[in-house]
């Protein structure tokens, strides 16, 4: 029977000791839930007060290189918001070029090139316009190319015959 007991003894501490792990799991998963909702809170606060207080000398005095940070976060925020923007104007065109299929104007939906009204929200979607060819320039003209235009062309040339010295052409001799 004392095999049993203490059979019996190890398996009452070994269940113990997992309940004990699996409270601290616990607790410690709480702890971590409980840490992320003061961080949003104070995040929150903080950016309340910074918006407050942003054009007070008085409250920024002592934290310059804090309000520098935030805005300088905020230029970068901006710029990389307008390259997104840029990235998905060139897809949007690309998927035009490519499908003919178009935004939506009002809701942004794929409307596909046949469609004149969205199936998303029933906006009229404009028809697709094809640009413009681009018409040279004297600043994107080819000066190569107008040099050789400019150039005046001897008849004896034009056909290929070669002049001789008394004014008369190879073709002329023949």
């Amino acid at each position: 029977m004392g095999f049993f007991d203490s059979a019996q003894d190890l398996l009452n501490r070994g269940m113990a000791a997992t309940e004990r792990g699996t409270r601290t799991l616990s607790l410690k998963t709480q702890l971590g839930d409980a840490n992320k909702q003061r961080d949003r809170a104070l995040a929150a606060l903080g950016e309340s007060l910074y918006n407050a207080t942003k054009d007070n000398a008085e409250m920024r005095a002592g934290r310059e290189e804090l309000y520098r940070a935030v805005a300088d976060a905020d230029a970068r925020r901006e710029d990389i918001e307008r390259q997104i923007a840029e990235v998905e104007e060139q897809s949007a065109a690309a998927r035009v070029a490519a499908t003919g299929a178009r935004p939506c104007p009002r809701c942004g939906a794929t409307v596909a090139a046949e469609h004149k009204f969205c199936a998303a929200c029933g906006a009229e979607v404009p028809p697709i316009v094809a640009p413009a060819e681009p018409v040279a320039t004297d600043a994107t003209a080819d000066p190569a190319a107008e040099a050789v235009k400019a150039t005046p062309v001897e008849p004896a040339a034009a056909t290929g015959a070669a002049a001789t010295t008394d004014g008369t052409t190879t073709a002329d001799v023949k």
